[in-house]
C-alpha cells in the first residue's frame, strides 16, 4: 500500500502542490511586495527580503506584523491597510492597471520574530490610498 501511494505521489505534477504567491501592487500599479504561499504567511519585498508576517484577525482578515514586532496594519479582502485604515497596496484585482512586474529576488532567510506590540483598535477602512508608500511601510517591520 505504501509503495502504491509513493508511486502516485511521484506521478502527480508538482504544480498541484504549489500555491502561488500573492503579489501586492501600489496605486500606480507597480509590484512592490508579495505574500508567500498560504502556509507560509510571510510578506516579502519584491527584492526577496522578508519584512513581515500575517496572523489571523478575529474580526476577519489578518494582522500584519513586522519581524521587529511592530503592528503595520491589516490585510483584509486582498488589501493591505495601514494604521489609519487607508490602502497601502493591494492585489491585481484591486489595482486594475498593473505594470509588468520585474523578476522577484530570491527569498532571503526569515529572521526570528520579535515580541509583538499590543493590537491597536481597528480603524474604519477608507477608500483612500495611504500617504506612506507600501514598501516604506513594510520596510518599517525590518529588524535593525
Amino acid at each position: 500500500m505504501l509503495k502504491k501511494t509513493l508511486i502516485l505521489l511521484l506521478l502527480v505534477p508538482t504544480w498541484v502542490f504549489a500555491i502561488e504567491d500573492v503579489s501586492l501592487f501600489t496605486e500606480e500599479g507597480e509590484a512592490v511586495a508579495y505574500i508567500g504561499s498560504s502556509s507560509e504567511q510571510t510578506v516579502y519585498l519584491w527584492t526577496g527580503q522578508p519584512v513581515a508576517y500575517l496572523t489571523v484577525d478575529e474580526q476577519g482578515g489578518h494582522h500584519i506584523f513586522g519581524f521587529n514586532g511592530t503592528h503595520l496594519g491589516w490585510y483584509v479582502d486582498e488589501i493591505f491597510r495601514d494604521q489609519n485604515g487607508d490602502i497601502a497596496c493591494g492585489t491585481s484585482e484591486l489595482i486594475q492597471s498593473t505594470k509588468l512586474a520585474p523578476m522577484k529576488g530570491y527569498k532571503k532567510f526569515k529572521p526570528l520574530k520579535s515580541l509583538r506590540e499590543y493590537l491597536p483598535p481597528r480603524p474604519d477602512f477608507s477608500n483612500n490610498f495611504a500617504k506612506v508608500p507600501c514598501h516604506f511601510l513594510l520596510y518599517s517591520g525590518v529588524i535593525d
